[in-house]
């Protein structure tokens, strides 16, 4: 079976009864979008499931769970998504640490610590690919179409966008320089760096210093340009 149906199935059964919190429709309508904003397969894998051991997790031992217990939980399950797939015939290995950096645990009181863990991977392994799902996340979570409550302004509202409109910020001010949100075709961004160049993630992509899995290489200077693959013609006088 190809990848990306295999995720589609698995994460419509997965979230399969669940209901989007305010508005009406299927949760799966959510990781649906996120993937949407993805700009390779795998990433657009990950962020189909990028909500589903959370799910899991909530199914099997409610909404406060010993954290032990969900730990152990987790790792059961990050073992059986990888075993599914592998049935269908497709190797998630590299994937799995991914969707377990996503995944919040009952633990994460500090939503910024939370955002930091992840920066924290895309650092230390050089992938974009779990922020660029977690930025597209937070980006869907915050739309008044996706989200009306947020336009009402009570406390809790307030709060709640504070807290996504912080992580944003947050993903994105660790990696200056470069646009991580090329994709969100409502809100298009583009950085200025120094010398008046400017450069989004699909720009890096296309020069090659982020691969097609969300990899980043070594950034050239800004206005370097590959030489042409022929000499040009010498001037006919």
């Amino acid at each position: 079976m190809d990848l990306l149906q295999a995720a589609r199935q698995f994460s419509t059964r997965a979230h399969e009864g669940e209901r989007l919190k305010y508005v009406p429709g299927p949760y799966y309508t959510h990781p649906k979008a996120v993937s949407e904003r993805q700009w390779d397969v795998p990433a657009k894998v990950e962020a189909l499931l990028h909500d589903t051991v959370e799910s899991h997790v909530k199914n099997t031992l409610g909404k406060h769970p010993d954290p032990h217990q969900e730990e152990r939980v987790i790792a059961e399950y990050l073992k059986y998504i990888q075993k599914y797939f592998r049935g269908k015939g497709c190797d998630i290995s590299d994937l799995i640490p991914d969707i377990d950096i996503l995944t919040k645990r009952t633990t994460d009181t500090d939503y910024g610590k939370y955002i930091d863990r992840i920066i924290d991977r895309a650092k230390r392994t050089g992938s974009l690919r779990a922020l660029l799902v977690k930025l597209a996340d937070l980006d869907d979570n915050s739309l008044p179409e996706r989200n009306p409550r947020l336009s009402m302004q009570t406390d809790k509202d307030r709060a709640r966008l504070a807290r996504y409109t912080a992580a944003i910020y947050q993903i994105e001010n660790s990696f200056p320089g470069i646009e991580l949100r090329p994709s969100v075709k409502d809100r298009p961004r583009v950085r200025d760096l120094p010398g008046g160049g400017r450069r989004t993630l699909a720009d890096l992509a296309a020069k090659e210093e982020v691969g097609s899995r969300g990899v980043i290489r070594r950034a050239r200077r800004p206005g370097f340009k590959k030489p042409d693959a022929k000499p040009p013609e010498p001037h006919k006088h």
